[in-house]
Parts: C-alpha cells; structure tokens; sequence
C-alpha cells in the first residue's frame, strides 16, 4: 500500500463540549484538525488504530458492454495497422498522412475505394469505421487486451481525457489519455476530487462505499467528493474527509490532540491530548517518550480521556 504523507489543515470552530454518557456523546460538530499518517503515527497506532487510507487499484469487474469488440484498435507501428480482439489485424488510415477524402461517414482511399472494418485519424479525431465504412457511434467495447474499455461518442469519435456520460449503461464514466475507462480509480479535476467505482461509474449520489469494501465517502451531485475535514456522515455523526474523499478510521492528529474514529464506519469516538497519556511496558512500567514508538499500541495506558 503507498502512503502519502498529507497535513491538510482545517480551521474550524474547536470542540467545546464532550459528554460521554453510556454510548451517548455530545460534541461540536467542528474542531481543526491536521491528518497525521506519517511513519511515527503508524508506529503509535499500529494495527488495530492505524488511520487506514488505502490507494484504490483496478478491478477486473466490467460494465456492460457492445459486442462489437472489432472496434477497439492498438498502433502498430512497424505496419500502419492496428490490432483488434481476437488477434486479427485492422488497417489504421491518417488522412493528413494518407491522404483521401472523408465527408464524415465514410472515408475513401486515395485509390477510390472506400475504407471499412479500419481505425481512422481525420486529423482532429480517430473513429472505428465499421464493415459498412460508418462510424461507430455511441458504444462501449473492450480495448484487445481484454482488460481496458474505451468509448466511442454519439458521433463516431474516441473519447480521450474527460468524463463523459454513456447513455448504453446509463452512468457518467471518466477516460483517461489513452482513452481507458477508469475504474476504481480517485481522479483529480481542477481542485476537485472524483470516484469512479469498479463499474466506472462516478459517485454522485450521497454515501458510498469504496470498492475496496472498508473506506466511505460521500459524493456530491456533481460528483466531486467531499474532501474538506471535519463533517458529518448521513447519520448526523462528526467524521473526518481526507484529501482524497475517504473518511478517516482509527487514529488521526492535529499535533495536539488524538482524535479517534471509528475502525469501521470512522465516526467519531472521542479525543485526548498527547500529553495526557503516558505508555507503560507489559510490566507497567513507565516508558520514556523516545522509547513509546517501540512499544505495541496494545500496552498503552491513556490518562485523562475526555
């Protein structure tokens, strides 16, 4: 798992009152905060609090797709062709290098015949001309590799680096610069956040889970996530959004103060301040500060718990 150190600071009201009666706690909703997941916190909250934030990989789960998978090409450079599903090889025609004639639908060739079953370049954008010499337009289909997908557009063109919504699955999808469906992937536009799930389809309806099956987050209607600190989750329970949309679990710090989120769910469970603990060897004996980094989050002895 790659970790990234991130300190994202949050100035918002502090905590002013924290009751905790049985399983009833009342607090402030807001409280600043800096996310500490440097090695020195990992050392100190280990296995059982460690704040997990794990990187999200792709899954092999596709969505529904076309069965035209003749539609999906590779370059071969040594050959001006292009390589399909299935091994068969498909011609690839630039009509700025190759010359020819394109009037939108159909391209033909410098020897007058008409291009079919060929990846096409017009020069601004590439299409699949199907065995009729049309554009496919408006499909999902497997890249050869069998693993990626890309899309071709209600107007014949492949989509390159940009969302865009896929009317056959009903679901906006992002593809990335080599025309690759995303799934399972946090994507960042501008100075807002994305997730594409292992479908691929953008988050945008509220609470969700990540695919990796621990994390939450919560997406807005635009699909950008919630990525500003300290919030609520749909139960009006205090949580904490990382960087990277996901809610924060086990131990966080705004180098004052632990604060402890839920291992499941990350709400909030409570806080105490760095001074205010002391950690004990298996003897309980005290340990000294240099030493606490070496001793399991297990034989911790906190005082004065809020």
């Amino acid at each position: 798992m790659r970790r990234k150190t991130v300190k994202n600071l949050v100035t918002t009201a502090m905590v002013t009152a924290l009751v905790l009666s049985g399983s009833t706690m009342v607090y402030a909703e807001e409280l600043p905060v800096e996310v500490e997941t440097e090695a020195a916190l990992d050392e100190i909250a280990e296995a059982e609090t460690e704040t997990v934030v794990e990187e999200t990989t792709e899954v092999t789960e596709e969505p529904s797709v076309e069965s035209e998978t003749e539609a999906v090409l590779e370059k071969n450079e040594s050959d001006s062709s292009m390589l399909a599903a299935g091994g068969r090889t498909v011609d690839y025609y630039s009509l700025p290098a190759n010359g020819g004639t394109w009037d939108g639908s159909h391209y033909t060739k410098p020897d007058g015949s008409m291009a079919t079953d060929v990846f096409f370049f017009d020069g601004t954008y590439t299409y699949y001309l199907m065995t009729d010499g049309t554009p496919m337009k408006d499909k999902l289909t497997y890249h050869p590799d069998g693993e990626h997908i890309v899309y071709f557009d209600q107007n014949g063109r492949e989509v390159f680096t940009t969302f865009q919504y896929c009317p056959s699955v009903q679901y906006t999808c992002y593809f990335d610069s080599n025309g690759y469906l995303y799934k399972d992937q946090i994507t960042f536009v501008g100075d807002k956040t994305y997730y594409l799930n292992g479908n691929g389809a953008m988050e945008q309806n509220g609470w969700f889970q990540f695919a990796n099956g621990r994390d939450y987050g919560w997406a807005n209607a635009d699909g950008s996530l919630n990525t500003t600190g300290w919030g609520t989750d749909p139960y009006g329970r205090t949580v904490f959004y990382h960087w990277n949309g996901m809610v924060a679990r086990g131990l966080i710090s705004d180098g004052a103060y632990y604060y402890s989120m839920d291992e499941t769910d990350g709400h909030y469970l409570g806080q105490f301040s760095m001074d205010s603990w002391q950690r004990t060897d298996g003897a309980g004996n005290p340990v000294s500060p240099e030493a606490r980094q070496s001793i399991n989050w297990m034989n911790t002895e906190f005082k004065g718990w809020w």
